[in-house]
């Protein structure tokens, strides 16, 4: 009983023995509630990611591009993309691509990298296309943990400079087409525009005033280069506009430059050549000119100008990469402007050098007129800049140099006849016109026979008799223009006259 009693004392029951054959009880199995895992992929199978750190040009056909890998190789390949556009930011939409190149292999291993994509269009000059963009993987088909840094961007700054040509101080002041057409590129999107002002110089009868001119638009150009916001990749285009003699010293200064450095290196250069005619002369006359008294004079005295300046020939260096040449080869007979009718100056065609780049524009036709070629310019071509347009018109064949240039007509009589049209043409008396041409051709007499002291005393005979007519009216607006050409021809075939 004491077993019984025991068990009773601590409140549990007696159970009996379990039989030795029995199987053992299996342990009571605890239901444990587990939290689910956030799904995570291995460190290693991670994308990597491609991060454009910058861009700029090498050469108006060649872009470079540097870029950065982090994490883990990209697979490829994966295309690199060259586009022009109106803003930093890529928009698929209205950006234009340029060239491309694709990445494969250790391009896209980690680490930096830099590569070079040549274009299929060059970095032309367009105002409404001033960023270049370097965008990868512009279509998103390689994987990567993010593409928010796939563009790298460089600026393109455009600078113009307009250059006139042969201005005698004595007729005035420095021309307002210059300035004029220069603010036009400026209303096209460029950047600065330099109206170069050498119309003193111009009228210097000495070798070297062209070089001279040309060193002084260089240093114009680089102090307008230092005073732009340029940033370290970006690069300067540079448009140069000459007329004339000024087309001369626009070739020159392209070649002062240096394109071997930033921001110049990755540049683009234009020349733009208005009836280019340096002042030298040669085998071949590049003008038309009026044989009757009047033009005689002209001729002499332009043919002296042109034997004291002695311009160098136009060249145009190899750094262009693009050249223009508007040009005509029009009669007086056929001139547009009043001032041409005596003597036209033709453009002095084919130009020196041998880009390929360079095209001509016959405007024989169309623009029969030397000093009426600024005008079709600045009517019909500059408009068509501010958005990289193609100039209207269509380009000619590289053309011989021209052939019948010098008097325009057979006899002198044929030559006075004409001068004395046009001299009506403007107001002049039938009496006043023959008075004037007999005096221009007793003057040419004196010249003809080196008798200066003769010549001397018909031009301030002339002088004299123009001041006359102008005061009663018979020269109308040309007194002063007729009257200060024969104060510098008197300059340029007497000059030790007083």
């Amino acid at each position: 009983m004491t077993v019984f009693t025991n068990c009773a004392r601590i409140g549990k029951p007696l159970l009996p023995r379990r039989a030795a054959t029995q199987a053992p009880r299996r342990p009571q199995q605890r239901t444990f509630a587990v939290e689910r895992l956030e799904e995570r992929i291995v460190p290693s199978a991670l994308p990597g990611e491609l991060i454009m750190t910058g861009a700029t040009a090498l050469s108006p056909q060649v872009v470079s591009a540097d870029y950065q890998v982090t994490g883990s190789a990209l697979t490829g390949p994966m295309t690199l993309a060259i586009y022009r556009a109106p803003s930093p930011a890529f928009d698929a939409a209205q950006d234009v691509l340029a060239g491309q190149a694709t990445l494969s292999g250790s391009e896209l291993g980690v680490g930096s990298h830099q590569v070079t994509v040549t274009l299929s269009q060059p970095l032309d000059i367009d105002p409404a296309m001033k960023y270049v963009l370097a965008v990868a993987n512009p279509g998103g088909q390689v994987p990567e943990s993010s593409q928010s840094d796939n563009v790298a961007s460089f600026r393109t700054w455009i600078i113009g400079a307009v250059v006139h040509g042969l201005e005698f101080a004595s007729f005035g002041a420095f021309p307002s087409w210059v300035t004029a057409l220069a603010s036009s590129l400026e209303s096209d999107g460029y950047d600065a525009a330099i109206p170069y002002n050498w119309a003193a110089l111009s009228a210097a009868t000495a070798p070297g005033v062209v070089t001279a001119a040309a060193q002084g638009l260089a240093a114009q150009i680089n102090q307008t280069i230092a005073n732009l916001p340029i940033q370290p990749n970006d690069v300067v285009d540079i448009h140069l506009i000459g007329q004339s003699r000024g087309a001369d010293v626009a070739s020159l200064a392209a070649g002062l430059l240096d394109w071997n450095a930033p921001p110049l290196q990755g540049g683009y250069l234009k020349l733009t050549l208005l009836d280019p005619h340096p002042a030298r002369n040669g085998p071949v006359a590049y003008d038309s000119v009026s044989n009757g008294p009047i033009g005689q004079l002209v001729d002499r005295a332009y043919l002296a100008f042109q034997a004291d300046a002695a311009d160098p020939p136009l060249m145009v260096p190899s750094r262009v990469n693009q050249a223009e040449v508007f040009y005509q080869t029009a009669t007086v007979q056929d001139t547009l402007s009043p001032q041409d009718r005596v003597l036209n100056l033709w453009g002095a065609v084919p130009v020196g050098g041998s880009p390929s780049s360079i095209s001509y524009f016959n405007l024989t036709q169309a623009v029969p007129s030397h000093l009426a070629m600024v005008d079709f310019y600045q009517a019909m071509v500059v408009p068509t800049l501010a958005t990289d347009a193609p100039v209207p018109i269509p380009s000619s064949a590289v053309p011989p140099p021209p052939a019948g240039g010098g008097p325009a007509f057979r006899t002198v009589r044929a030559g006075t006849r004409y001068e004395q049209t046009q001299l009506r043409e403007i107001g002049v008396s039938s009496s006043a016109a023959t008075g004037l041409l007999t005096s221009f051709a007793r003057l040419d007499r004196a010249l003809d026979k080196a008798h200066f002291s003769v010549a001397r005393s018909r031009f301030r005979s002339l002088d004299r008799q123009i001041s006359r007519l102008g005061q009663h009216g018979a020269l109308g607006f040309a007194t002063a223009t007729i009257q200060q050409f024969v104060q510098v021809a008197e300059s340029l075939l007497l000059p030790d006259s007083t």
